[in-house]
């Protein structure tokens, strides 16, 4: 189906016309730049093919009837009905959707993933990728995506504590070695400690509602009328989230190598199964703040240290490869990932015989 740029309806709220401000020829980086110069409201979903108001697509998609052309001449009847018709597309095919959805920010942090480095810009940037996300969501799911976000948030969040277990003895390693050789806090570090809360807040809710909210759903509402029983509709989720969660923390990792593979394999399977805690307690709240929280928390406990206790000329990287790794270090870091597996595995059991026992996964697969 062919799709020209959608229309704009920014200036109804004294917003700056995007059409101006952005061309079809941009790349991922600019949009996100001119993102930020733009209506704080304005999220671009794809760079090639959507420019949408997210305040107005919410109206629209709630009311159509009422977005008519004579009510706003700037909307012609062919650019109304192209409209329409992405949005009732789009609508009905949820999975095509959460793909989309998927890739975008996938691509996005592909090619933002060097100024994604421990600073404000950083935090917007992922803020801004998480109301992408937001917007993908919405579509598959509309206002049911976020109606039940704040359910059972302290009882979540005190559920997900066990997956601390890796970041809290790397943090506390991290604090005995720079006390053994008296490193002295980094000039600067309370400003650094604000941006990088913000930041990793950021990863979180970013990393939650793509990974979580709009992977689940997408591939819940597309089959959830099918013939698939529904064991096997819950497993199909389940094994989408950890190949698709895992594999994007390989994006811009070198597989040049057999070692490297091998650690991109393994690398899949420790992040994707340590995700499935948090697909778990989705399904049992749907609370996707208290799950981006702890998200967050895991990244940020890591990073942390490094951050206060930074010297000169030290430079913090978000760009990690997980697979390239010194031959000297290859066989440790092999053994801290299976390590992980194991025990995020003990974690998955604990969770599903306590916590998911009175989950109606019927009922979800109904009224979700």
């Amino acid at each position: 189906m062919h799709l020209r740029k959608l229309p704009e309806f920014a200036e109804q709220d004294g917003m700056e016309n995007s059409h101006e401000k952005h061309s079809r020829g941009d790349c991922p980086e600019t949009v996100i730049k001119k993102l930020f110069k733009g209506a704080s409201e304005e999220i671009v979903l794809t760079s090639a093919l959507f420019h949408i108001n997210l305040t107005k697509l919410k109206y629209y998609i709630k009311q159509p009837n009422k977005f008519k052309s004579e009510e706003n001449p700037r909307l012609s009847i062919e650019e109304e009905a192209e409209m329409k018709a992405a949005i009732d597309f789009m609508k009905k095919q949820p999975l095509i959707t959460g793909l989309i959805g998927v890739l975008f920010v996938s691509l996005c942090v592909r090619y933002l993933g060097p100024r994604m480095v421990g600073n404000l810009e950083a935090g917007a940037i992922r803020l801004a990728l998480a109301l992408a996300a937001s917007v993908f969501l919405y579509l598959v799911s509309r206002e049911k995506a976020f109606e039940k976000s704040n359910n059972r948030t302290g009882y979540a969040m005190l559920v997900l504590l066990p997956t601390l277990w890796f970041p809290i003895i790397g943090c506390i390693s991290k604090f005995v070695e720079v006390f053994k050789e008296g490193t002295p806090l980094a000039k600067g570090w309370l400003p650094a400690f604000i941006i990088v809360t913000f930041e990793y807040l950021c990863v979180g809710l970013f990393e939650e509602v793509t990974a979580r909210g709009l992977i689940n759903d997408s591939v819940l509402y597309q089959l959830r009328d099918s013939k698939m029983s529904t064991k096997s509709l819950f497993w199909t989720i389940a094994i989408a989230d950890v190949v698709i969660f895992g594999a994007v923390h390989l994006i811009g990792s070198d597989f040049s190598s057999l070692s490297a593979v091998g650690m991109g394999i393994v690398k899949t399977l420790s992040s994707g199964i340590g995700g499935l805690a948090f697909l778990f307690l989705y399904w049992k709240t749907r609370n996707l703040w208290a799950i981006s929280i702890i998200h967050g928390l895991y990244d940020y406990l890591i990073e942390f240290p490094n951050i206060i206790f930074m010297q000169a000329g030290e430079v913090v990287s978000n760009t990690q490869d997980y697979v390239n790794v010194t031959d000297s270090l290859a066989t440790a870091a092999l053994i801290v990932q299976v390590v992980t597996i194991v025990a995020d595995i003990f974690i998955l059991l604990y969770i599903w015989k306590w916590h998911m026992k009175d989950v109606d996964f019927e009922e979800i697969r109904r009224t979700w």
